[in-house]
């Protein structure tokens, strides 16, 4: 008997967690919009850098970017958490997820290159492919899937067009992040959110 009451409430968690995951998309719009128009207006100006032959400021905007990213992310994160009143295993989860992914980044877009190492832009699509891949079972969606795929493939055309390379990531970024961030936000607030 108490082996059957044990066994339901953790089919009772199971569900619930199951419930809160596919709940969770509507939610990450704001992140979408915050890392996507950083990243997008970062690529526009690295752009613009490179154009006018100021091309060693870049590193200055990505770490801006950086930067603001994490705390307007952090300031949306508390903004969830206190309206739900707790913070759910799928919020650590996909919090831990992008905070590890997001660091990564940083080290293979930053630290290489201060190391003295070569400047690894190209592997950065490849990352955040990675975190998209795992997003999609947890969240239980598969356009997880496509965007993983879509930054697997810029990373592909990173590595063939470095030349290119503003253009691609914002046209990546746009595709995955600001265009399903809009999609999402308008979702939301048909929901009544």
């Amino acid at each position: 008997m108490i082996e059957q009451t044990e066994a339901l409430r953790e089919l009772k968690l199971i569900r619930q967690m199951m419930q809160l995951s596919r709940g969770y998309s509507g939610r990450l719009w704001r992140f979408f919009v915050i890392w996507g128009a950083l990243g997008v207006a970062a690529c526009v100006s690295s752009q613009a850098m490179l154009y006018v032959g100021r091309g060693q400021a870049i590193p200055w905007v990505w770490l801006a970017m950086f930067g603001t990213g994490f705390a307007l992310s952090a300031l949306a994160g508390r903004s969830d958490e206190l309206q739900s009143g707790v913070a759910s295993y799928v919020d650590r989860v996909v919090g831990s997820t992008w905070i590890a992914v997001t660091i990564t980044v940083g080290l293979l877009a930053f630290a290489a290159p201060a190391a003295g190492g070569p400047f690894l832009f190209g592997a950065v699509p490849f990352v955040l492919g990675a975190g998209y891949f795992i997003m999609a079972p947890l969240l239980q969606s598969r356009s997880w899937l496509g965007g993983a795929a879509v930054w697997w493939l810029g990373g592909l055309a990173l590595i063939a067009r470095p030349e290119s390379s503003f253009v691609i990531l914002a046209a990546v970024m746009t595709a995955t992040q600001l265009v399903p961030g809009v999609v999402l936000w308008r979702q939301s607030r048909g929901e009544g959110d």
